[in-house]
This record gives structure tokens, sequence and C-alpha cells, in this order.
């Protein structure tokens, strides 16, 4: 291994220790500082600096994180779905996303970076939804007097809405999500 390829690996390594503090400290103290973070994270906070110039670029790192957690349930949710009931389907789908809001809703305070069009565009890109209600909607399993589009938008709202949400439990969030999604897919 060469000397440069130990710092890559080093510097992935503080990346990623840096990320993980950040989001356990900010999930118990949304307005922790950057030295808090570096502080929980073992790392100096010139290291922490060195990769977040600031606390922006620190939660557009966490979005990523959170954006590929998300794509990581979409893919599992809809490949072990290919012969299941696509409403069921949906509805474990959103379910799922929806409860990555327990783990960050701290970056409720920091919503510009979800909206930021970069990111929306590249999500919408990566994210199958759209090609799995197309098929559905053919299947003749989903109503198809609404657009695939709308629905995909529709339902990426309420994902959103429900991962801000507290619910009681996780049994309140799979009952009221679950008949949001049901009334909103379920052929007429």
């Amino acid at each position: 291994m060469t000397a440069q390829n130990r710092l890559r690996r080093d510097a992935e390594r503080n990346h990623e220790t840096i990320v993980t503090a950040a989001i356990a400290v900010l999930a118990d103290a949304p307005e922790a500082t950057m030295a808090d973070i570096a502080a929980a994270s073992g790392i100096g906070r010139s290291t922490l600096y060195r990769h977040f110039p600031d606390r922006q670029s620190l939660i557009a790192a966490i979005y990523a994180r959170v954006f590929a957690e998300a794509g990581e349930i979409v893919r599992a949710r809809l490949d072990a779905g290919v012969t299941g009931d696509p409403i069921e389907v949906l509805v474990d789908l959103v379910i799922s996303l929806a409860g990555l809001g327990d783990r960050y809703r701290f970056l409720v305070n920091h919503e510009e970076h979800l909206h930021a069009k970069e990111a929306n565009d590249g999500w919408r890109r990566r994210m199958p939804l759209r090609s799995y209600i197309d098929r559905a909607q053919a299947a003749g399993t989903l109503r198809d007097d609404l657009p695939a589009d709308w629905l995909s938008l529709v339902l990426g709202r309420l994902i959103a809405a429900a991962a801000r949400h507290e619910f009681a439990d996780a049994q309140a969030r799979r009952a009221s999500v679950g008949a949001t999604v049901r009334s909103l897919l379920t052929p007429a």
C-alpha cells in the first residue's frame, strides 16, 4: 500500500467518523457547534474543518447519507416486492422511508439542503418509484386515473411529511401512513 493510498483511506475514515458523530450529536442537540462535533468524533477541529469547511457542508454530507440510505431502502423494497401486491409494497416502502425521520429528525432545521435543486434532481433520477408505479398501473394493480409522475411526487411528499411527524410509536406510523397510501393508490 502506498503512502498516498494510506492517506486516502485515513481521510475516508475521518470523513465517515465525523459524519457518524455529527448525526449522533445533532440528534441529541440540533444546535451543537462544530467544536462539539469534533470533540464527539475524537478528531481535531482542524481535521474536521479540512473535511467540512462549514456547518452547511457537513449537513450536506449528512443529507448525502440520508439519500444513500433511502436509495438502498427503495431498491430493497421494490426488488423484494416484484411479485407482491404493489399497494402493500408501496405501503411498506413509504413506512420504511418515513422511519428515517426518527434518526434524522434534526435535519428539519436544515431543510434548505433538502430542497436544493441538484439534490432533488439526483434523487429523482435514482429513484425507481416512478417506473414501478408505471408497471403496476399497466398491470391494473394501482389506480390508473392519475399519472404515475403525480403519484410518485405525492408519495414523496407523504414520505417527507411522515418523516417529520412525531407519531406516538411505530404502530401509529404504520397505521396512519398505511391507510393514507392505500387510499391514494387503490383502484376505484
